[in-house]
């Protein structure tokens, strides 16, 4: 095997193990972004972060999309953005974060 050969794989087995390393790491980062959710609230499918500008407040109650909740029921982000977790009726939780 020539030297040059020899350099090549060397550098390709290097860049595939670096990019596997940077999937893991972001695979791990989105992982840990939403398990957070309180299974009470999403049953893993209806929470998403959403912009703290769409959630406003209305009297007694945060409204998101036409819908409204209590706002004693909402919960402070632990990742500074907002949340909500919404099914097609209503909104089960909502998380706070940013200026809301």
């Amino acid at each position: 095997m020539t030297e040059q050969r020899k350099d090549s794989l060397l550098l390709a087995f290097f860049l595939g193990f670096a990019i596997v390393i940077l999937l893991s790491l972001f695979g791990a980062h989105v992982a840990w972004s939403h398990e957070w959710y309180p299974k009470a609230c999403c049953s893993d499918k209806d929470c998403r972060p959403v912009a703290c500008e769409d959630i406003h407040s209305s009297g007694a109650e945060w409204e998101y999309s036409g819908r409204r909740i209590e706002k004693f029921k909402a919960q402070v982000s632990p990742d500074g953005s907002c949340h909500v977790c919404i099914n097609a009726s209503s909104i089960l939780c909502i998380f706070l974060g940013g200026t809301s």
